[in-house]
């Protein structure tokens, strides 16, 4: 009987170390995770964050840490209602890096966002509403705020310090 617990007792231990093993190797060695086939969800959670309609042309890969990276490749970000333009933003080459931990608390906390060849449409339209402003940000139960410090360099524009973050309920929703 003791050695049934000892074997017992050594199999569940081996499996949680390999569990933890494992964990800790997702975490530290960036794994890029191909997500291509699930381009259509998110970029409906992505719309209905931002309020706008989101479209990926090409590509979207994440990289799996404690701080994931979502690289997309053919980035556009539509305008609001109301206004004369389609696209509030293209990009070629985005990368946006998200912080794990608030997702639990169903909030998306982006802590840098680096994109190649972005052009934005800044717009105002006959009411004096602007494109610029989200959406999202006069919505009663969702909140948004935004903290950052851009630059531009050589073509290439990084959001350097600071956080977006938004308290929503898009993972509730169909």
């Amino acid at each position: 009987m003791k050695t049934l617990f000892r074997w017992l007792f050594r199999t569940v231990g081996f499996v949680v170390l390999l569990v933890l093993l494992l964990l800790v190797s997702v975490t530290l060695l960036k794994i890029p995770v191909a997500l291509t086939g699930f381009e259509g969800p998110i970029e409906t959670l992505a719309s209905r964050a931002l309020k706008r309609p989101v479209n990926i042309d090409q590509s979207i890969v994440v990289s799996t840490s404690l701080n994931p990276v979502f690289t997309v490749r053919g980035l556009r970000i539509g305008n609001a209602e109301g206004f004369s333009q389609q696209n509030f933003v293209n990009m070629d080459f985005a990368e946006i890096q998200l912080e794990l931990l608030p997702l639990l608390q169903k909030k998306v906390s982006i802590s840098g966002i680096t994109g190649q060849k972005m052009e934005v449409t800044l717009e105002e339209n006959p009411s004096g509403a602007v494109n610029w402003v989200n959406p999202a940000d006069s919505i009663k139960d969702e909140k948004a705020s935004v903290k950052k410090e851009v630059s531009k360099t050589d073509g290439k524009t990084e959001a350097k310090t600071g956080s977006i973050e938004w308290a929503l309920n898009i993972f509730d929703q169909a």
